[in-house]
């Protein structure tokens, strides 16, 4: 854990509450910016969502929610992280699924 500038504690140590809660602050802000980021780009993520289960129930031939879109996207997330572990965006955008799941569930 890196310790935060702003933390009160002259020396860092590893499981310093303070710099937890701003790091978990500071990752809830990152996935609410993405997905604000992208609803200024592509629009909500409640009709876009809707729009990708009609396209893939159609292809699939069988009935996928938002909701299971919204996972499956956290899937393929997961997946391309097996390629490179190191490329952050696929965190990023794996937690703004998750929290895109929770919103259309």
């Amino acid at each position: 854990m890196t310790h935060d500038p702003a933390c009160p504690m002259t020396v860092p140590v590893l499981h310093c509450e303070f710099c937890a809660a701003i790091a978990k602050a500071r990752e809830q802000e990152r996935g609410t910016d993405l997905i604000a980021e992208r609803a200024a780009h592509y629009g909500d993520p409640r009709p876009n969502h809707d729009r990708i289960a009609g396209l893939w129930s159609a292809w699939l031939g069988r009935t996928i929610t938002a909701h299971d879109v919204a996972c499956m996207m956290v899937l393929l997330k997961v997946a391309r992280s097996k390629i490179d572990p190191h490329h952050d965006d696929n965190y990023d955008d794996a937690k703004a699924y998750l929290d895109i799941a929770r919103i259309v569930r």
